[in-house]
């Protein structure tokens, strides 16, 4: 009788304990950064799960402050449950989805695409044109090199 007691306290203290639901206060968000530029996905919460994870579509990246793959840091207060992704000197190869997430429970997680631009606008004043200073001036920009092709707006 006291054994499926205790059993029962058991049970009911881990449903508590696991059952904690996480609460994002920041969350990544669409980027677009520069080829070989920084660039930085925020997450963080009011409520953290035990092991957060930064993940893109080849794996793993880090769990907490453990990075499994140069190129990356993470950043932030970990006392203010603060897990930023920092991508140092973006290539194309990173150009993907990143997830922070709860490393036990991969359901729960909140991405964002970063998107790695790789070429920018070229830009000349019209053929015959003296640009003056404190004058409205026209320009002409193309960029014709962009990866992937850019649109200005």
């Amino acid at each position: 009788m006291i054994h499926n007691w205790a059993l029962a306290i058991l049970i009911v203290f881990r449903s508590i304990c696991l059952s904690k639901e996480v609460v994002y206060r920041d969350t990544p968000e669409d980027t677009i950064v520069m080829l070989h530029d920084t660039t930085q996905l925020n997450c963080s919460f009011d409520v953290s799960p035990p092991n957060v994870e930064w993940a893109d579509s080849t794996g793993g990246i880090s769990i907490g402050y453990n990075l499994f793959r140069e190129g990356f840091e993470v950043v932030g207060d970990a006392s203010a449950d603060e897990y930023n992704l920092r991508i140092d000197s973006a290539s194309l190869n990173e150009e993907d989805y990143y997830e922070c997430r709860d490393y036990a429970n991969n359901s729960i997680s909140e991405s964002a695409y970063v998107y790695v631009v790789a070429g920018g606008p070229e830009c000349s004043a019209n053929p015959g044109y003296t640009v003056i200073e404190h004058e409205e001036a026209n320009f002409t920009c193309t960029i014709s090199k962009a990866v992937p092709p850019g649109e200005m707006i």
